[in-house]
């Protein structure tokens, strides 16, 4: 045993150190080659250690080629080296190394069989826990749905509000939108000269000096040749005087362009202001020469004119001061704040002016007014008949002073009355 010892690499040598790491070596080489010896079955065990000893062989035989023997395996020559590197490279070649391998593989699939056996029975679990909920789920169905509904309802509400508010948004734009639009383009662009007075002003009109009476609207007078100043009169002059004097406006027209004295008719739009309304909403002016109806702002003028007059602001705030025909403030007296009604020296001339117009028309007393009187408009008639007779009695059909007939000229006026 001693001399087998002696023979084996390693132990050759009485140098104590030599011997530990040959020990040491071929413990690392047992503990390596154990494994794959008892892996599997005995009958793999036994394989693989032939493989072993073959692959031992192989290596002792190239050694012994080149060293001329490996005495501890009993390789005595080149010869037997030579016999014994051709039958271990037949072992290696007819047994597939490692032989475990396959038992290996084996097991890999075993294992890999085993989890997917475990996937499976996981989804089938999960199957039949579903299967387990939709049973149970008729029982608290009702209830739920009930709940559903109430969500969809409210859902519903809450995009019906928002739609809603999207819609009054998008009008309120619309209007906006119109309503700039209206204030920037209600017609020509001209420059006011001179306030006349409530109702009339010059304008510098391209280069031109116009004169314009404003449309629809009349204001007490202040310097007519045949009248005193009428009440009120010099409140809508000074209201025009502060609205108007100096400042860039935009003439508007509707109907005829100009009166029968030259001058324009027109509405005067003032900072995205109408200034035929606000003499209007002002009780300063009365709604009047309604001429060629329709009119584009007729019932905005009407709608002001109301206002103005159910708060009894400046001409409504004395009874009788206004009629269809003008201001006859000498019927009219004044409200002062005990309710007493004053009346003035002033009116009691109008009144009598008024008596010796009406003695002037006494050739035509049959007429409800004089046709050399004021103006006068459809307004100022209960029947069409009775506009008829007054513009034929003012010279009609060959003349219209009163412009009665409308833009038609076919001798029949104010047909729109009963």
């Amino acid at each position: 045993m001693k001399n087998f010892i002696k023979q084996v690499p390693g132990f050759r040598s009485d140098t104590t150190w030599k011997k530990v790491i040959a020990s040491i070596g071929y413990i690392f080489l047992l503990l390596g080659v154990l494994p794959i010896v008892f892996q599997g079955s005995l009958v793999d065990s036994l394989w693989n250690g032939a493989q072993i000893i073959a692959m031992i062989a192989f290596g002792a035989a190239v050694i012994a080629l080149f060293k001329g023997n490996v005495k501890l395996l009993h390789i005595v020559n080149r010869k037997v080296a030579l016999l014994v590197l051709v039958v271990s490279l037949i072992v290696a070649g007819a047994m597939p190394f490692p032989a475990g391998s396959e038992q290996a593989e084996v097991q890999e699939q075993e294992t890999d069989q085993a989890e997917n056996n475990e996937l499976e029975a996981e989804k089938a679990a999960e199957k039949e826990i579903a299967n387990l909920e939709q049973k149970e789920k008729p029982t608290s169905e009702h209830g739920t749905e009930q709940n559903q509904e109430k969500e969809a309802s409210k859902e519903k509400q809450q995009v019906k509000q928002e739609n809603e508010s999207a819609v009054e948004e998008r009008e309120q734009s619309a209007k906006k939108t119109a309503t700039t639009q209206k204030q920037t383009d209600h017609g020509p662009d001209a420059q006011v000269t001179r306030v006349v007075d409530g109702d009339t002003v010059k304008i510098n009109l391209n280069g031109q000096e116009e004169t314009v009476r404003l449309l629809l609207v009349d204001t007490p007078e202040t310097k007519h040749p045949s009248k005193p100043v009428q009440p009120f009169g010099p409140e809508a002059s000074s209201f025009a005087k502060q609205e108007l004097a100096g400042k860039k406006i935009e003439v508007e027209y509707d109907g005829p362009k100009r009166d029968k004295y030259g001058r324009l008719l027109a509405y005067i739009w003032v900072d995205g202001k109408m200034f035929n309304q606000m003499l209007l909403e002002e009780g300063l002016a009365r709604l009047a020469y309604v001429y060629d109806p329709p009119y584009t702002h007729y019932q905005e003028y009407m709608k002001a004119q109301n206002r103005a007059k159910n708060k009894e602001k400046g001409i409504w705030s004395r009874d009788g001061y206004v009629r269809d025909d003008g201001f006859y403030y000498g019927r009219g007296t004044e409200k002062d704040s005990s309710g007493n009604n004053n009346s003035s020296s002033t009116e009691e001339k109008a009144s009598e002016n008024e008596a010796n117009e009406g003695e002037k028309g006494s050739s035509s007393s049959t007429l409800k007014y004089d046709p050399n009187g004021p103006d006068r408009d459809c307004g100022d008639f209960d029947t069409q008949q009775e506009a008829q007779d007054f513009f034929e009695a003012a010279g009609g059909p060959a003349k219209d002073p009163h412009r009665l007939d409308g833009r038609d000229g076919d001798g029949m006026v104010c047909e729109s009355l009963p």
